[in-house]
């Protein structure tokens, strides 16, 4: 069994004169930056920590991973894969990369965009893509997975908002 962290980028900016009125340039917001970063404590007491972080190349979808592993001090460097853009099938991805990401590493979180991400969750929860899940911005869904014969099902163990793990309040240090 595998453990996978789904999460949705944080809050960016529209797309404006600034990015050409394209999608795939706009990057977080300062409010989207701290966001995540508040979330950061939380994610250590519930040791949601990934050993990999595998996330969509868009600028918005990085810059939260990066977030993620600086704040979480994951090992192994952020790996951004284009199967998981904004503008590809979730379908494929799950197809054709999840099960051998999986495989590779105990503990996965991938970042990226909605509705690949619910769409995601629901392939590994119910074998279908239209069972959705909400995933608002920097939130996040947990699953414990198993692959089998290149196949993945994955049971809910967890689906939290940005902002109720920001909200965690914790008495001591760890």
């Amino acid at each position: 069994m595998s453990e996978l962290f789904i999460m949705r980028h944080g809050k960016a900016e529209d797309a404006s004169s600034h990015t050409g009125y394209a999608d795939r340039p706009r990057r977080l917001t300062p409010e989207g930056i701290a966001n995540i970063q508040a979330m950061m404590p939380a994610l250590r007491q519930f040791d949601m920590i990934p050993d990999q972080i595998v996330s969509s190349p868009f600028p918005r979808a990085a810059e939260t991973a990066r977030i993620i592993h600086q704040g979480l001090k994951v090992i192994h460097r952020v790996q951004c894969m284009d199967a998981l853009g904004a503008d590809q099938s979730i379908v494929a991805f799950f197809e054709n990369n999840l099960a051998s990401l999986l495989e590779s590493q105990q503990r996965l979180m991938i970042v990226g965009h909605e509705p690949c991400l619910s769409g995601l969750a629901s392939l590994l929860i119910s074998g279908r893509i239209d069972t959705r899940i909400q995933l608002k911005k920097a939130g996040m869904i947990h699953l414990e997975c198993l692959t089998k014969d290149g196949k993945c099902r994955g049971i809910l163990k967890g689906h939290w908002t940005s902002k109720l793990l920001r909200s965690c309040r914790f008495s001591g240090s760890r």
